[in-house]
């Protein structure tokens, strides 16, 4: 259904997703549409809310809907596949885990008090990814973890900032906590440009703080508050 000039929109279950096509820029958000104010690109009588349980982002044109879901024990198996080295375990998973990944690891993992999380490809229905969530009450704050695009097809799109981004916006819009840290590895450039994107500053850097096969890492301790990512809201 086209909506005047400024976009179109789709609809899917009670959200509508809407595609903001200007004239260098193609711009993708999710909207969930309430009675309120009038907004020129949509129908009168309605405004715009941001969703806090899907994301989108663009390929070749087409729009991507991924969706944050709990994980669980029927999700261990692809997990345990795409661990696939020491090293890696480290990089991905710190001091939570041994390699090999095994199911008793991942059973006390889902039985601790984080918000664990499958990444899911709607389209499809297809679990791309993993990332957690762990609060510290006494402090208001959390830290992410476990942070991984397993699923080789579907890196390099954008999809790992926006499943950060959507974590965020549960810690900050939903759970109402002031911080939100996270550790990677100082080699690990991708990763550090993608939670920067997100907002996320460096704090510091743990020099040599983990040995891995005779080799020792450093670890840059990352964060963002939330008058940070409400700048960003903002902006």
């Amino acid at each position: 259904m086209l909506i005047n000039a400024a976009g179109i929109i789709a609809q899917r279950t009670h959200f509508l997703y809407y595609l903001a096509i200007g004239r260098l820029h193609i711009g993708i958000c999710t909207l969930r549409i309430s009675r309120g104010t009038a907004c020129s690109a949509l129908p009168r009588g309605y405004e715009i809310r941001i969703n806090m349980s899907l994301i989108n982002t663009i390929e070749e044109g087409e729009i991507i809907v991924i969706k944050l879901e709990p994980f669980e024990s029927t999700d261990f198996q692809q997990l345990m596949t795409w661990i696939e080295s020491p090293r890696f375990m480290i990089q991905w998973g710190g001091k939570t885990f041994t390699f090999p990944l095994t199911e008793q690891q991942l059973e006390n993992y889902i039985n601790s008090d984080s918000l664990i999380f499958r990444v899911v490809l709607e389209e499809k229905n297809r679990v791309i990814g993993h990332i957690n969530l762990t609060m510290d009450r006494n402090n208001n704050s959390g830290r992410i973890g476990k942070v991984l695009i397993g699923d080789s097809n579907c890196k390099g799109q954008g999809l790992g900032q926006r499943m950060v981004q959507e974590v965020i916006n549960i810690a900050f819009g939903q759970l109402k906590l002031h911080r939100v840290s996270l550790g990677v590895f100082d080699f690990n450039l991708s990763a550090i440009a993608c939670y920067e994107k997100v907002g996320f500053v460096k704090e510091g850097l743990l020099r040599e703080a983990r040995k891995v096969e005779g080799e020792y890492w450093n670890l840059w301790e990352m964060s963002i508050l939330e008058k940070e990512w409400l700048d960003k809201l903002n902006a």
